[in-house]
């Protein structure tokens, strides 16, 4: 394996990471029990500045490559990647939405 796709794929597995990382401290909050509100705001805004900086932009750069080498295999692959993103961004945002009316009912002392 290539190194930019070594690169990708450790990207991957640190994201999964966090995602346990953020389960589990939302977990705790909804079980009732003490999470660290600074470290689920860091997971988050995390998944939603490095994707967008660093790391689809890496994927760009590999996909174009791809496509140049071998299109219609490449294009199917990066349609689902591309659906995949998307869906992934849109629970992100909303992950980031519950994390902060979560935050704010926990700095009032109340649970929505």
């Amino acid at each position: 394996m290539s190194t930019p796709l070594k690169r990708l794929v450790l990207d991957h597995q640190r994201l999964e990471q966090v995602f346990s990382i953020l389960e589990t401290e939302m977990g705790a909050w909804n079980a009732g029990r003490k999470s660290d509100s600074i470290l689920i705001n860091d997971c988050i805004n995390y998944c939603l500045n490095y994707c967008d900086l660093a790391h689809h932009v890496r994927e760009d750069l590999i996909f174009a490559q791809m496509l140049e080498k071998d299109r219609s295999a490449t294009t199917l692959v990066i349609e689902s990647l591309e659906a995949s993103h998307a869906y992934l961004a849109d629970l992100t945002h909303q992950l980031q939405q519950t994390a902060n009316k979560t935050l704010r009912s926990a700095e009032t002392g109340t649970r929505n």
